[in-house]
């Protein structure tokens, strides 16, 4: 029975990674074709203020082929639970995104982070688990639909 458990875990966990994610380490991704750098800002900063993000860091300049954008925002409700033990220190919700490509071809992959002490000198990140692909491949999903 334990042995089935942890052949069930392991499936489970190389299933996930056999996705063909083009940049190793992000957490959601997805392709823009045939819009322009600011087209494509502009609908990543709307759809992350739909969802109560603030913009923390944006490195965009029209022109460019790759740039990196910051949100943060207090965390939902499963992430205030699954990382209550970190409240009492002040938890922000962090999602570094990074875009690069041309009109022809935009990559946008994302991380994110619970992150504990956000309102001290000091603060400490704690990546999210792939667990948590589904909610944020939705924000990604939804800046393309807003494209198309």
């Amino acid at each position: 029975m334990i042995l089935q458990a942890v052949a069930a875990s392991l499936w489970l966990v190389a299933g996930c990674a056999t996705v063909d994610n083009p940049v190793p380490g992000s957490l959601a991704w997805v392709r823009i074709p045939g819009r322009s750098d600011a087209q494509v800002h502009s609908a990543l900063c709307s759809v992350f203020a739909e969802r109560t993000f603030k913009s923390r860091l944006d490195t965009f300049t029209p022109g460019t082929d790759s740039y990196k954008m910051t949100f943060e925002r207090k965390p939902g409700t499963m992430n205030r639970w699954a990382y209550s033990a970190l409240l009492e220190t002040g938890v922000q919700e962090r999602v570094k995104v990074a875009v690069t490509g041309d009109t022809n071809n935009w990559l946008i992959s994302l991380e994110a982070f619970m992150v504990s002490n956000s309102d001290a000198s000091y603060e400490e990140e704690h990546k999210l688990s792939s667990l948590t692909h589904d909610t944020y491949q939705q924000i990604l999903d939804s800046v393309k639909a807003r494209l198309q």
